[in-house]
């Protein structure tokens, strides 16, 4: 007279299934504990003993022949100074076009700052902004600025 699904048959004739669920519950629960802690912690270690090991080089290299050694560290620090510098020239070189977009068809430049900057928009008005790169002399494409 009452049907009832075949689900919950399967469900109420097999009492292992609630026990397989909870160990599937218990390995996600274990891998997600596993992917937040320990991988960081793995991780941090090896950047570590990599640079124990790198200063190690270093020291039996000093210990070798020291104006060598003095040398490649000069030479690394200068690549570290010159790529400082080009990103820094890099970002003065180019130019930030502030556009007022309260005419839709033909945006008109509202100010230009010689250098690449991103502007704070305050306010209701509607703009956007470009870098202008003066080797290439192209623009990019707009830009909305973040609101305050």
């Amino acid at each position: 007279m009452f049907e009832t699904s075949g689900t919950v048959d399967v469900m109420e004739k097999s009492p292992w299934l609630k026990y397989v669920l909870w160990f599937a519950a218990g390995c996600l629960v274990t891998i997600l504990i596993f992917y937040m802690l320990l991988l960081p912690l793995a991780k941090r270690a090896a950047a570590e003993s990599a640079e124990k090991a790198a200063q190690q080089k270093f020291s039996a290299e000093l210990e070798k022949n020291p104006l060598e050694a003095q040398l490649e560290s000069t030479k690394a620090a200068l690549q570290t100074a010159t790529e400082e510098r080009d990103a820094c020239k890099a970002r003065f070189d180019r130019q930030t076009i502030l556009y007022d977009n309260t005419i839709v068809v033909d945006p008109s430049k509202t100010w230009i700052i010689p250098a690449g900057v991103e502007p704070v928009a305050v306010g209701d008005h509607r703009v956007t902004y470009t870098y202008y790169d003066p080797k290439t002399k192209r623009e990019t494409v707009h830009f909305h600025p973040q609101r305050q």
